[in-house]
């Protein structure tokens, strides 16, 4: 299991040079209204997952506004992913590959721990693709594995080791198959308790299990 320290997923302003990227925008381009709140934290959110700079935020946003002058937050991701893949090819950003920071891990190094502490040490301690990994029993997880807890850490900001349990129990409930819409609601669920931690993440699935099993039924009778 891989150990290595990474900073924190901390997605804020000072992440992203909005002066630069302000004083280089033109009304007849990109109008300043059109920097709505929410189109201001999508860009950092695309910022920090992609790696695009001010200056090349400008051009992704270029291509995302719509004909009265908003901007298309759909489009402004598909921009962002384009632009990504321009620059790296079609390698997935490395967001998959951080691990829980430091200061959100409750297991640190012991010599004696329970079954379920020694669980939560294993989910502190590893990356969300090296869990898909090792639960595939070494084979490389899917793409679209991938490209689902990509899009649940960005949008909803979860910590990797949140979303190791999260990963840990859909797997458990669907016979080992990531289901996008199910995964989005249990996220999106942990991100409203303000979840931070793994052991918080463990402790709130088994006091909602009745309610995640209940999401489970209803994806499967769609299904049907």
């Amino acid at each position: 299991i891989q150990t290595n320290k990474r900073a924190a997923m901390e997605i804020t302003d000072a992440g992203f040079d909005f002066d630069l990227f302000y004083s280089g925008l033109s009304d007849a381009i990109i109008p300043i209204k059109a920097i709505t709140p929410v189109v201001k934290d999508v860009i950092k959110k695309l910022s920090y997952l992609y790696g695009i700079n001010a200056i090349d935020m400008k051009n992704v946003l270029m291509n995302s506004i719509s004909q009265d002058d908003q901007i298309d937050i759909e489009q402004l991701r598909k921009s962002a992913r384009d632009w990504y893949q321009f620059q790296y090819g079609d390698e997935l950003p490395g967001l998959v590959d951080k691990i829980q920071p430091l200061h959100s891990r409750t297991e640190m190094q012991k010599k004696e721990r329970t079954q379920e502490e020694e669980l939560i040490y294993q989910l502190e301690t590893i990356s969300p693709r090296q869990f898909l990994t090792d639960i595939a029993g070494g084979a490389t997880p899917s793409a679209g594995d991938l490209q689902i807890i990509e899009e649940v850490m960005i949008a909803q900001k979860l910590e990797a080791g949140v979303v190791n349990v999260l990963i840990y129990y859909v797997m458990l409930k669907t016979n080992m198959k990531l289901t996008k819409g199910y995964v989005q609601k249990i996220a999106s669920h942990c991100t409203r308790k303000q979840i931070t931690t793994v052991k918080a993440a463990m402790d709130l699935a088994k006091q909602e299990h009745r309610q995640y099993q209940q999401w489970s039924e209803e994806k499967t009778t769609k299904k049907t």
